[in-house]
């Protein structure tokens, strides 16, 4: 089964904290949805097999579109990965970002 981690980086790309959150199965629920392109614009940037970031002035935009998603995700697990994500992009600040890394 494909991984996407989510970690979170200062600007210098150290790694800060490193989530237990595997978002794969959010991207295959997402991609599930019809006009996703145009409903969540900011979470279909994430690239499932490489490396996609996220700072202060975008982790808003995102936890939004992930409030959204939750609503139209059956899955109590996939619900679960969106819940932790928007926890995680709680994190961010100046100088620290969100980081996806694919599979």
């Amino acid at each position: 089964m494909q991984n996407i981690k989510v970690w979170l980086m200062d600007e210098r790309y150290n790694y800060i904290e490193r989530s237990e959150i595997n978002f794969a199965p959010v991207i295959g629920a997402l991609w599930s949805i019809g006009e996703c392109e145009k409903k969540y614009p900011f979470l279909v940037g994430i690239d499932p097999y490489g490396d996609t970031y996220f700072n202060i002035h975008q982790a808003p935009k995102v936890i939004e579109e992930l409030e959204e998603l939750k609503k139209e995700v059956a899955s109590e697990s996939t619900q679960k990965e969106i819940v932790n994500t928007m926890e995680f992009f709680k994190k961010v600040e100046q100088g620290i970002s969100v980081k996806f890394i694919g599979d």
